[in-house]
């Protein structure tokens, strides 16, 4: 037999009865045999396998008789296949596989061979995978339940700091500031550790949020500092990243493109295309902001392939939206709504609320310049009510501004005021947005022949 053939059974009952036929130590040394085999062959890429290895170091200890003697090879099996596991585990939520980590970030927390710490930690990944993957409800009472039966171990307080996460996500901006006000001062005691940095990243945007805007620089740069004194390159980009996006939102763009490159630089250096995909993102949609479509499509291009490299749904959903963005300040509507439908379905498929209300501002807009009021309008009203319930008042204010030129264009002037002041009110801190908007306002009154709106906020 050459060494491109090789035997297969004709059917799988066929296979399961000669399985059954072997002895159960001969078919244990089988399973050992066939790891073995597969960690010599993927010595260099263990990862796209490691699923398959904890079957077999689980099958390997499932089938022997267990007796003095064997009970260090029972110990190594079982290492081996919690080590497995949790690569694996580790591996599917890198990829955006979220069902394929939950199940295996379980089944690795059931494991009878795990000490309290390692079971807690397994619990805490698997709340973070049912986070990433829009399941909130299911985090949030994965962690309760873990907080409330281990009150005194050691990672109860990072449990409330992912607890605290989740909450945040749910718009449960008060609960989230208590777990985190929990878990600061046992965290603070440790030394510094990536879950403090964590909470301090998590503690700004809850405050930025509750409209505590003093306070969110301060959490980021203490963040920062905890990352870098913990040598953490990859935390210390996504801090800088954070940063940026903070600055670009107070319309800093000068230190958000400064702190973004900065986090590029890293990203790179550590070959991070998720981090390098956020980043990108980010730039793209300054540049875009700032008059420079040319240079913002580049970046938002390379945001989009290095989401798709790193598999990363979320932020592929989040680069189509404003790859969608400059294709309808081109007025190139047939490229514009195939990007928003996609970009529709990521946030949709992987729960981020905040997404979803962007892609569909953008369809809003692509229905509004072609003349389909009704669909526009539907549009909006879903964006604004899901902003509203994560309380992203940047993202309700430009959703309300929106509608109040739909209703200007449908002859509801009264209709379109009440949103304008509204709108106007919740953009009060992005004067970007709200004078992008006030000229398409000015535009749409001057056509239709109306009075412009007026702007009931103090200025």
């Amino acid at each position: 037999m050459d060494a491109e053939s090789y035997y297969a059974f004709r059917h799988a009952l066929v296979r399961e009865g000669a399985y059954q036929l072997l002895p159960p130590e001969q078919r244990s040394r089988l399973h050992e045999l066939a790891m073995q085999s597969l960690e010599d062959l993927f010595a260099d890429a263990l990862d796209p396998v490691a699923h398959e290895l904890a079957d077999h170091a689980a099958l390997a200890r499932g089938e022997w008789q267990e007796d003095n003697d064997s009970s260090a090879r029972l110990k190594r099996l079982a290492a081996a296949e919690t080590g497995y596991l949790r690569r694996a585990a580790r591996y599917a939520q890198q990829a955006y596989r979220m069902e394929e980590s939950i199940r295996l970030w379980d089944r690795l927390a059931a494991h009878p061979a795990l000490d309290d710490n390692a079971r807690l930690e397994a619990i805490d990944r698997s709340a973070t995978a049912r986070l990433q993957g829009g399941r909130l409800q299911e985090a949030e009472q994965l962690l309760r339940e873990a907080i409330s039966r281990n009150e005194e171990a050691p990672s109860v307080p990072g449990l409330r700091v992912s607890l605290g996460a989740v909450l945040y996500n749910m718009a449960k901006l008060p609960e989230a500031l208590r777990q985190y006000e929990l878990a600061l001062p046992a965290l603070e005691a440790e030394g510094p550790t990536a879950d403090q940095a964590r909470l301090w990243v998590n503690l700004a945007g809850a405050r930025e949020m509750l409209g505590e805007i003093a306070l969110v620089e301060e959490s980021l740069l203490r963040g920062e500092q905890l990352a870098r004194q913990l040598g953490n390159r990859g935390l210390e980009a996504q801090i800088i990243g954070n940063l940026a996006n903070y600055y670009h939102r107070r319309d800093d763009w000068v230190q958000a493109k400064r702190d973004y490159l900065r986090s590029l630089d890293l990203a790179l250096e550590l070959n991070d295309l998720r981090q390098e995909a956020a980043v990108c993102n980010g730039l793209g949609v300054g540049y875009f902001e700032h008059g420079e479509p040319a240079i913002a499509t580049e970046y938002l291009a390379r945001a989009v392939d290095s989401a798709r490299r790193a598999n990363d749904r979320y932020k592929l959903g989040e680069a189509l939206v404003n790859l969608a963005a400059i294709a309808g300040a081109d007025d190139r509507p047939e490229a514009t709504l195939p990007l928003h439908d996609e970009a529709l379905e990521i946030h949709r498929e992987t729960g981020n609320v905040w997404g979803e209300a962007a892609a569909l501002i953008g369809k809003s807009d692509v229905y509004l310049h072609g003349g389909d009021l009704a669909a526009a309008r539907e549009a909006l009203l879903e964006a604004r009510r899901l902003s509203a319930s994560v309380r992203d008042k940047d993202r309700e204010g430009v959703a309300l501004l929106r509608l109040a030129l739909v209703e200007i264009e449908a002859g509801q002037a009264a209709q379109a005021q009440e949103y304008w002041s509204v709108g106007r009110t919740l953009l009060e801190n992005s004067r970007m947005h709200r004078d992008a908007l006030h000229d398409d306002m000015l535009g749409a009154c001057k056509r239709k022949g109306v009075p412009p709106l007026k702007d009931d906020r103090r200025t």
